[in-house]
């Protein structure tokens, strides 16, 4: 075969063609069952981030639940049906019912109890809180650790990861992600997961009737007071210019830092319980009267998130603690974390965005 041209070759016969030539190198496409995972999760962004940050502040930042644990299907699945049902849930019907951040922090209240007094129990057995649970104990009641995860579980497990992906994604607020099969599922996993934690949970321990009934009985008023509670409870006035970003980020920080010294040094000085018990209510409604009318609306994403940023300050602090104690893996959670933030932050649209009626469907809805 010899060279005829730029470009072909001439065979035996003196025929031209064109050269063979090495099949290129063509990546092959995903497999079908991966493509339409990815699409998924495309589609479905802001509610696998809420459910992330969910578990994250809780859970990973404060050591209750060493990062490894999230490779064990069994634990990942009650993570996955207590929190990210949990927030779901709460936040689905905060949309469905146009309520706002009251209504939030009032059905995390409810979800704290499901949690901790059905679930869990710690709200009873002192033994389950470590040495000091003994301090505010008292007719079978962890008065002190009641007060403090209600509040805890309200704005870390509930309404600080709305707060982020309302930032985040500025066009899901009063969107609905689930349609009402979906709503439903979500209410029947929840359940069912606090009915196997209760069953599985504190062995040896167990629950009386009037600690069963009271609980439920708490669960039922923070139910009703959220549902009464409207989109402002009481009604707070936008404040025009809602501050700066560092301030919002100092007043975060500032919330979280006297919440937990009133929680941690008050008893060992010894203070009265009702006097820690006021301060940590009392610095949770200051913080409640200033943010919701000073971050609240288009416009304050920055701020959000900076206030969101100070909130977890003290339990970013707490997780390198932790990794002293031998849990590393949370190093990269607070790496990944603070990446997030930045990246979140550059990555705010300053242009208004147009309001959308509470309750109005996704496209796609999930479900």
């Amino acid at each position: 075969m010899t060279e005829a041209s730029p470009g072909l070759v001439s065979d035996e016969a003196g025929q031209l063609r064109a050269p063979i030539r090495p099949a290129a190198v063509v990546s092959a496409p995903p497999p079908a069952r991966l493509a339409r995972l990815r699409g998924w999760a495309g589609r479905h962004r802001p509610e696998l981030l809420l459910v992330a940050l969910s578990i994250t502040f809780p859970e990973l930042l404060t050591g209750s639940t060493p990062t490894l644990v999230l490779f064990d299907p069994i634990s990942l699945a009650f993570l996955l049906g207590l929190y990210g049902a949990g927030v779901l849930l709460i936040r689905e019907t905060s949309v469905r019912r146009g309520g706002g951040w009251p209504m939030i922090l009032l059905l995390g209240g409810a979800y704290a109890f499901a949690e901790e007094a059905i679930g869990t129990k710690t709200y009873f057995d002192a033994a389950l809180i470590g040495p000091g649970g003994a301090y505010g104990h008292s007719f079978g009641v962890n008065w002190l650790w009641v007060s403090q995860l209600t509040i805890f579980h309200a704005v870390f497990s509930i309404a600080l990861p709305i707060l982020v992906v309302q930032s985040v994604y500025p066009r899901t607020p009063g969107l609905r992600f689930f349609t009402d099969r979906g709503y439903r599922y979500l209410a029947v996993v929840f359940g069912l997961t606090v009915l196997a934690m209760f069953a599985l949970f504190g062995w040896g321990w167990h629950l009386g009737w009037p600690y069963i009934l009271g609980s439920l009985a708490a669960i039922a008023l923070f139910t009703a007071l959220a549902v009464r509670a409207g989109p402002s409870f009481p009604p707070l006035p936008r404040v025009p210019g809602s501050g700066t970003v560092p301030e919002a980020a100092a007043v975060g920080a500032l919330f979280v830092w006297s919440f937990f010294t009133i929680n941690w040094i008050g008893p060992s000085l010894r203070l009265p319980l009702p006097a820690l018990i006021v301060g940590m209510v009392a610095v949770s409604v200051a913080t409640l009267v200033y943010a919701v009318p000073r971050l609240s609306g288009p416009g304050r994403a920055d701020r959000r998130l900076a206030f969101t940023a100070g909130a977890i300050s003290f339990l970013v602090v707490l997780s390198f603690v932790t990794m002293i104690g031998g849990n590393f893996l949370v190093g990269g959670v607070d790496a990944l974390l603070v990446l997030s933030f930045v990246r979140w932050a550059r990555g705010l649209d300053p242009s208004p965005v147009p309001s959308i009626p509470p309750g109005a469907s996704a496209a796609p809805a999930g479900g």
